[in-house]
């Protein structure tokens, strides 16, 4: 396990260290040098994205200096105001709802698919309204930079005319959220459900964002900010394991409007990050396992959103594909899968982790980790990709730990 580790911990750092860019930036107003992190050590998305880089703190790999920087990027330059911001072609920007990525000149880009951060940022292709889960990144980074620094003043700092921890619990109400306190799209007024699925169209109770919605809920009780999280993040739990568990095979629906297809992703952070209890459990245990025996979901350790052995295995809403968000197998999620299976299956998520890092050590010239891989591994998308090394490292730091935890 500590060599495992030792491995993981040397690719992240030196992925992370080449996605740690110095440019002039105006996110404090004037022009300055800064850090800026991108998702892509290649330059590939020249801007800061909010997921990417909360995805990334959570390795601890992070400076404090330079994470507290980039929780005030998104504070002072990412979160809409306490006002609606309409944009031309029917797109809209809710109140308190968080940017997807912030330029290089400070001002925020809500939708995927453009750098245009004026009143044109797209044509609906990316939704109406913005992805959902940026709000809940943002509260996610914050609560990383906290747990890392040991520093609480930041809560009580103001930006924009805002303490930080108001602009967090604003944050968190969202939009698009139905009764059961579960992430939801009904109608035209749609919008992504998350960044790593930005060019697909769901709609109905959607199980990515609300996991994360679950997630920030139970850091906004570990910052000690007044409200009743634990029970807000308990209703989401019940939530998905009454709306979006699939009781005959195990895995999660992505969705139970459009498509109502199995979530190999979110079924991995659904039971890694415990909201799943008792059967719901143990049956996407099964079919997580299942999914790997079977050569279903990975190769080389990198792993696709649809298990092959659906049908269709591709998004309903776009049709075939073996690349991308449809078809493309990605590594950001192995720490997840891993985590998963580490308590009932070890040998498959240790098998996992050694495959991932066995091809990121043959691929390492040519900039692995990758974005994505397509299945024969001949093609890939973004190197050195920050997410895809981030993640299987603190997967399995969770995994050992909470190891190291049981008597």
């Amino acid at each position: 396990m500590d060599a495992r580790m030792n491995d993981l911990r040397n690719i992240a750092e030196r992925t992370l260290g080449a996605c740690r860019k110095t440019e002039r930036c105006a996110y404090y107003g004037d022009e300055r040098e800064l850090p800026v992190f991108v998702p892509a050590g290649d330059g590939k998305y020249p801007s800061f994205w909010v997921r990417d880089c909360a995805m990334c703190a959570t390795s601890g790999l992070m400076a404090m200096r330079d994470l507290r920087r980039y929780v005030e990027y998104v504070a002072l330059c990412g979160q809409n105001g306490a006002h609606e911001r309409r944009l031309i072609n029917g797109l809209s920007v809710p109140p308190y709802a968080v940017a997807d990525h912030i330029n290089l000149n400070g001002r925020a880009v809500f939708f995927p698919g453009t750098y245009a951060d004026g009143d044109d940022q797209g044509a609906g292709d990316y939704g109406m309204l913005p992805p959902l889960d940026d709000n809940y990144w943002f509260i996610l980074m914050a609560a990383q930079y906290v747990r890392q620094s040991g520093e609480r003043a930041i809560l009580d700092a103001v930006y924009g005319g805002m303490t930080l921890a108001d602009r967090l619990k604003r944050a968190w109400e969202g939009y698009c959220v139905d009764e059961d306190g579960l992430c939801a799209c009904r109608g035209e007024r749609w919008a992504v459900d998350w960044g790593f699925c930005d060019s697909i169209r769901k709609s109905g109770r959607l199980l990515m964002p609300s996991l994360l919605r679950r997630q920030a809920a139970l850091a906004l009780a570990e910052l000690g900010l007044p409200g009743d999280w634990q029970a807000r993040a308990d209703a989401i739990s019940r939530g998905i394991a009454a709306h979006l568990a699939d009781p005959e095979t195990g895995w999660l629906w992505s969705a139970d409007g459009l498509c109502r297809q199995h979530d190999v992703w979110a079924t991995a952070c659904a039971a890694a990050w415990g909201a799943l209890r008792g059967d719901t459990l143990r049956r996407a245990r099964a079919a997580l396992a299942e999914g790997l025996r079977t050569g279903a979901v990975a190769v080389d350790g990198y792993v696709r959103q649809l298990p092959l052995t659906d049908s269709p295995n591709c998004w309903e809403s776009r049709g075939p594909g073996d690349e991308y968000q449809n078809g493309g197998y990605w590594s950001t999620p192995v720490g997840w899968y891993a985590e998963a299976l580490w308590e009932s299956e070890p040998e498959l998520a240790c098998g996992l982790i050694d495959a991932f890092i066995a091809h990121t050590q043959r691929f390492a010239a040519q900039g692995a980790p990758f974005e994505w891989i397509d299945a024969t591994t001949a093609r890939f998308s973004g190197r050195l990709y920050g997410t895809s090394a981030a993640l299987p490292l603190e997967g399995c730091a969770h995994a050992a730990a909470a190891r190291r935890a049981r008597p």
